[in-house]
């Protein structure tokens, strides 16, 4: 048996859902109707001043709305019907867990912090020794031993200085922070609007594995004809996973982790990304969520990137898998067990 960690996202916080593959019987893998691309950045930049010696960019004055009424459904049934048989009707056994510190985070008057979305999106991880939390609005930094603000919070374009383009003046929101424990590393992303329906993934990976040193930063003009919605990423040993919701389709990528981790200071040496862009159909391809390794164990050599999501027509879980092969592109593979 093998078990996936499966990388969950919502509104305000990031979970994992366990799933178990059996190695016995495993199903076949069909190909689906998906033609996968090379997408190389359309910028890029390495970072020479540290992000702690950069004054935060003032951000716009905007007046917090109020928060939406939220209707919340007894026992997480949903509109189905039936019930649930794996729902857990009597505690687990006591786990040893050591609880670490607590601190307030990036909210309304936090630091002089002004709230001006509705939707926070709030988004944060782990590092060796910093907690980064990104938002649609804020960035900031935390000494993750006694939860000192390290950094900011300062506008998500402050990571983007002298980067230019839309990612530096036009950031829309939908943040990630993955932290790379294989590397050592932090990734930053966050979309940024080029107007109309038009968006393009703005994309930080740190020097160091400190958040407060520089970054290589790039811009991705995506495959798309509208905005890659409710983005998310996975880490992997070849690549960083990556999907987003395109009005009844899906894009999934993978960008090539290697050489983000590098400097390129050559445009032949710039990483490239595998993209493809799903037929329309919602139930079937909407919001699948790339596997995201786990602590250091890592899978088997060439061990595919396993996707997860939801038919709400059929209550069903589907998985898929995408191998990408950036030496031939040719072979990278989107399938669906």
């Amino acid at each position: 048996m093998r078990k996936l960690w499966i990388s969950a996202g919502c509104l305000i916080c990031s979970a994992l859902t366990a799933v178990t593959v059996s190695a016995q019987g495993a199903p076949t893998a069909t190909p689906t109707i998906c033609k996968v691309q090379t997408v190389l950045p359309v910028r890029f930049h390495f970072m020479q001043t540290p992000l702690r010696n950069i004054t935060p960019t003032p951000g716009p004055s905007h007046v917090p709305t109020a928060t939406p009424t939220i209707t919340v459904t007894p026992q997480g049934g949903g509109s189905g019907s039936g019930s649930d048989p794996v729902v857990q009707d009597a505690p687990g056994p006591t786990l040893g867990i050591e609880m670490g510190p607590s601190f307030e985070a990036v909210g309304e008057g936090f630091h002089g912090h002004d709230v001006n979305k509705d939707v926070p999106d709030a988004n944060g991880d782990v590092g060796a020794y910093q907690y980064v939390q990104f938002t649609n609005t804020a960035l900031a930094i935390f000494d993750k031993v006694n939860g000192q603000l390290v950094y900011g919070p300062a506008p998500g374009g402050t990571l983007f200085r002298d980067f230019g383009g839309p990612c530096e003046f036009s950031i829309a929101g939908d943040p990630i922070v993955l932290y790379d424990q294989l590397a050592h590393r932090w990734i930053l992303t966050i979309l940024a609007s080029t107007g109309a329906l038009g968006a393009v993934q703005c994309i930080a990976v740190s020097e160091s594995e400190d958040a407060t040193g520089r970054y290589y930063r790039y811009e991705y003009d995506m495959p798309l004809a509208a905005v890659p919605d409710y983005p998310k990423f996975g880490l992997w040993p070849d690549a960083y996973y990556y999907t987003a919701y395109l009005l009844g389709s899906e894009l999934i990528c993978a960008f090539d982790r290697s050489v983000m981790l590098q400097p390129a200071p050559t445009p032949g040496s710039l990483a490239q990304a595998q993209c493809c862009v799903t037929p329309i159909n919602s139930n079937k391809y909407q919001s699948m969520l790339p596997a995201d390794l786990d602590g250091k164990a890592l899978p088997p050599a060439g061990e595919p990137n396993y996707l997860l999501n939801l038919d709400k027509a059929t209550r069903s879980l589907q998985l898929w898998t995408f191998h990408a092969n950036f030496a031939v592109p040719a072979q990278s593979q989107f399938l669906e067990l």
